[in-house]
This record gives C-alpha cells, structure tokens and sequence, in this order.
C-alpha cells in the first residue's frame, strides 16, 4: 500500500512539474520554459540538500542522546558498585560539618 502511495506522489508531481513547464512554454515562450526548467532545479537541488542537512542532524542527535544514556547508565553502574561497599560509609567526603 505505501509503494503504491509513494508512486502516486510521484506520477501526481511528474504531472504538476509537465503542467507547470507546458504552461511557461506557452505563456513565454522558449525562455521561459528555459527559466522554469532551472527555477525549477534550483528548488529541487535546494530540497535535497535541506533533506540530507535535517537527515544528518537528527542521526546526529540520536547517537548524541545514546552516548549520553549511555555515559549515565555507566554513572549509576560506578555509584551504586561505590555504595555497596559498607567499608565506605564512614569515608570521609572531605566536607567540613559542623557538630
């Protein structure tokens, strides 16, 4: 179902792109069509690129948010080894209390 959607989307801007340039050609001639044609691979060169940016940045940010779970598991790991041992309860922290 989703294949056949995809080809529908695209057969249904294949029409819009040939009515588009049709219409330039015969609203203004050969340069228009010539204008419309590179106006239209402008946008679609910029599209792809906006695509592949946002694309990059959100793989990026995946295994940024994975290192970080990651780096906090391994924390809570570390801590709760540290508190098992009950020969370091009385440990002194460094920090001075008042009595």
């Amino acid at each position: 179902m989703s294949a056949l959607l995809d080809q529908l989307k695209l057969v249904a801007a294949l029409l819009a792109i040939a009515a588009f340039l049709y219409a330039a050609f015969r609203l203004f001639g050969l340069k228009g069509l010539l204008a419309a044609t590179a106006g239209l691979g402008l946008l679609l060169i910029y599209r792809k690129g906006r695509n592949d940016g946002s694309t990059h940045q959100i793989e990026k940010e995946r295994t940024d948010a994975d290192s970080a779970v990651r780096e906090s598991v391994q924390a809570r790991h570390d801590a709760a080894r540290r508190d098992a041992d009950p020969e370091r309860l009385r440990d002194d922290d460094g920090f001075k209390r008042r009595a």
